[in-house]
């Protein structure tokens, strides 16, 4: 059977990993900080800092943001107890909270 773009990338969400031939890098700057909402449809796309991968992002069949997987953030007053890496799924243009 076939891997097709959607199969790579329904397996790479799941288990978290780079969707296979359909990955970019994107390096984090003050002025561009945040990885864009829309991207190639079937991929994913690795925001890296001088640490290393910051933030994994998968785009579905439309292109469209689907699941976001954090492995470092600053966390806020509320947020003491949060675990990396987490995942945060996409809902329309909104992002699921922790």
């Amino acid at each position: 059977m076939k891997n097709t773009p959607a199969k790579l990338y329904n397996t790479a969400k799941k288990k978290g990993i780079k969707v296979k031939n359909r990955h970019t890098n994107q390096k984090w700057r003050k002025v561009k900080s945040n990885l864009s909402r829309t991207g190639k449809p079937y991929s994913s796309k690795d925001l890296i800092d001088s640490k290393g991968t910051k933030q994994r992002r998968y785009y579905d069949g439309k292109g469209n943001a689907s699941m976001d997987i954090d492995y470092r953030h600053s966390l806020g007053k509320h947020q003491k107890h949060v675990k990396f890496p987490h995942r945060h799924y996409w809902t329309g243009k909104s992002r699921s909270g922790h």
